[in-house]
């Protein structure tokens, strides 16, 4: 048994989760008690998450590069893709996870590659995930700090995939720096989500611009829209400058990093996942226990609920639920008839807008290589045309990569509008269905969740990099002195430029429709297994009680004592973890 699950055993060996679990496979949810059983073994592990979140430009990415004791997170003026980037303990190293289920492995200076917009905007090249390793500190065993998108960036799928990331962290830290001390976007994140984790750890990073009482202000306002608008009670701010940290831990000054600030701030977070691991999970499981107590809750009420109804009430009752949910699919059908129409357009656009772009560049490279075949005066006509051959490839594919990057742009764009589409009217669909259910049969049920996989898809197979693959040198190069292939060349060179981009705009093309029709069945479909997974929980619950209904008064009578029971039982499992948590 590893360090981590020896330090959280006393906690789950009577674990709330797992009771949950028998709970509701008794109750019949077996979807649900897999899921309990997967939470609850990934804590067993002594598995925390902490995710580091904050606007684009606080220095996120700088702070976890502290931690690391090197710089292994790309910094910069642009914000990184939506692809969340774990900082683990372990043999220095990176891997790259991608949507085809493809693991690479890779040196950690290779990961700006992957996760920054420059070298991969929009994510074109479909990342899951990135992993890097580092020798941390042994007590962080079993602990992955997770690099979040910005959010309040240009792109909206970056707050959303952090927003995503937060019911599954364990704790969380939030960056914040002086200029601007803090935003409305922050201000409405943080209120949003600051029940989702158990612990936020607060930083002021780039604290080394300010004078000490530039801080003391500054430090006391922060604290007051914390805890007066996002619902926060007694924040700590520790104040960092993640630069002077990675200068002092690369010269392994500890008063350097004390200076820094980052010493306090490790020293909680040690604390936190360290000694108090055990009470950490414990207030995971709490949290957790609470949540998913709730969900069989309301699934048994509503159960119990439908027992009670005649089988007359209960058929009118259950016919305008089922007219209400066939509203809800005549709206989804609808939206996605439009979006469908938008997503057709746009492929429209994409088939032509590649060519738009790079005719105008064929001129340059024509100039470019016209002036380089001028200058070239030495070899055979072989040794003239290869050159020439890597001379084309390198201006058509520093032409094509440009173009693409632009139009990769606007295609995740209109992606990103489309899957905000899609999410909003989603939401309020489920909401419909809670309100029809409440309406219909008295239960409250659970706010559900819209899942977060609905921010668009980047993965698209990208054929633009078989760039240029010949010109005449197969069969005429050994028949032409080299002067007179010069020539050849040059009279025939806005032709060659031209075959050459016109067959790179088709690749492009066809690149950037696949990866918009694909993107948007991936989005289409997680719309209406979310839609119908829901409609079917729903359906289950009710048709059971019905079932139990029609079974005779005894027989129901003994079925609901079992329901009390088991609601009985999910309350005690309950108040117990909150018990175990306040000994903790």
């Amino acid at each position: 048994m590893s360090p981590a699950a020896t330090a959280v055993a006393p906690q789950l060996a009577q674990s709330p989760l797992r009771a949950l679990a028998e709970v509701a496979s008794t109750a019949g949810y077996p979807d649900l008690r897999d899921e309990l059983g997967r939470v609850e073994g990934a804590l067993a592990r002594g598995a925390l998450t902490i995710a580091v979140l904050g606007q684009f430009k606080r220095g996120k990415s700088s702070l976890l590069n502290a931690f690391a004791g090197e710089r292994v997170f790309p910094t910069g003026v642009l914000p990184l893709t939506a692809v969340a980037t774990r900082l683990v303990r372990g043999p220095k190293s990176a891997r790259v996870t991608e949507s085809n289920g493809e693991v690479l492995a890779l040196p950690v200076e290779g990961i700006e590659e992957f996760v920054s917009e420059r070298r991969n905007p929009g994510n074109r090249r479909g990342v899951v995930e990135v992993e890097i390793s580092m020798p941390l500190p042994g007590w962080a065993e079993g602990i992955a700090f997770v690099d979040c998108p910005g959010i309040g960036s240009p792109h909206d799928a970056n707050t959303a995939a952090a927003r995503a990331m937060l019911p599954r962290a364990d704790a969380a830290i939030f960056v914040l720096s002086p200029d601007p001390s803090i935003t409305a976007n922050e201000v409405d994140f943080l209120a949003e989500v600051s029940s989702h984790a158990t612990r936020f750890f607060f930083v002021l990073n780039k604290s080394d611009l300010l004078t000490p009482e530039e801080l003391g202000d500054l430090s006391a306002y922060l604290k007051g829209i914390l805890e007066g608008r996002c619902g926060f009670e007694n924040v700590r701010l520790y104040p960092v400058s993640a630069k002077q940290a990675l200068e002092a831990a690369r010269s392994g000054s500890s008063d350097g990093l004390a200076q820094s600030g980052l010493l306090a701030l490790w020293e909680d977070i040690h604390r936190f996942v360290g000694p108090e691991r055990a009470a950490s999970v414990g207030r995971v499981v709490e949290r957790r226990t609470r949540n998913y107590a709730e969900r069989i809750r309301g699934m048994i009420d509503l159960a119990v609920s439908s027992s009670h109804l005649s089988r007359e009430e209960f058929a009118a009752r259950l016919q305008r639920l089922e007219d209400g949910i066939a509203t809800v699919r005549s709206e989804y059908r609808a939206t996605q008839s439009m979006l469908r129409e938008d997503v057709a357009t746009f492929s429209r656009r994409m088939q032509t807008e590649p060519g738009r772009l790079l005719e105008p560049r064929a001129s340059e490279i024509v100039e470019k290589l016209g002036r380089r075949l001028a200058d070239d005066r030495g070899g055979t006509a072989s040794s003239v045309v290869h050159r020439f051959e890597e001379e084309l490839q390198k201006e058509v594919r520093a032409v094509v990569g440009s173009v693409r990057e632009s139009l990769a742009t606007q295609l995740k764009l209109e992606l990103d509008r489309i899957a905000a589409e899609f999410a909003s009217r989603l939401t309020r669909w489920l909401v419909d269905l809670d309100r029809l259910v409440a309406r219909e049969f008295g239960i409250a049920l659970p706010e559900l969740a819209v899942d977060g996989s609905l921010v668009g898809s980047e993965n698209y197979s990208d054929r633009v990099e078989r760039m240029y693959e010949g010109t005449m040198a197969g069969q005429t190069a050994l028949l032409l002195p080299s002067g007179l292939m010069r020539r050849r060349l040059r009279s025939r060179l806005s032709r060659i430029v031209q075959e050459e981009l016109d067959a790179q705009s088709g690749r492009l093309a066809s690149d950037l429709i696949e990866r918009l029709e694909r993107s948007w069945e991936r989005l289409r479909s997680h719309a209406a297994e979310q839609l119908e997974r829901d409609v079917r929980a729903l359906g289950s619950a009710l048709s059971e009680g019905q079932r139990r209904q029609t079974e005779g008064r005894e027989a129901n009578a003994s079925w609901i004592e079992q329901m009390e029971l088991l609601r009985r039982r999910v309350a005690e499992i309950e108040r117990s973890a909150e018990t175990e948590r306040a000994k903790a």
